[in-house]
């Protein structure tokens, strides 16, 4: 999975838009933290961040960026950090449109155990 991650983010950063280039990063930030490899999701979920900042992306993507950076604090074991981001995260929601999406991210965000 780790290696699928990489190759999708490698190709979409050659023909894909900023949005493309920031999910492909918090997908291989999740995929190293599913794997208990923290140090690595971190690396990514703050490459997701920063995507997300500085192409201004907003909505359902900020949110998961900052639950990126949540989950990879979770695995790391860094309490303090974990719950700046996923306070974060939390109150991102209210600027996510669509209700099942709403649901969904409220419910990632929930699963995330530290």
């Amino acid at each position: 999975m780790i290696h699928c991650s990489h190759t999708s983010r490698y190709h979409w950063g050659e023909v894909g838009t900023p949005l493309h280039h920031q999910r492909g990063e918090w997908q291989i930030s999740r995929v190293y933290a599913e794997a208990g490899m923290g140090e690595q999701s971190l690396y990514h979920a703050k490459a997701c961040l920063e995507l997300t900042k500085a192409n201004d992306i907003k909505g359902f993507d900020l949110t998961f960026a900052y639950e990126a950076m949540a989950r990879a604090c979770s695995v790391l074991g860094n309490k303090e950090e974990y719950e700046e981001f996923k306070d974060m995260a939390i109150n991102s929601i209210e600027f996510i449109e669509k209700r099942e999406e709403k649901e969904y991210v409220r419910t990632e965000i929930e699963n995330i155990v530290i």
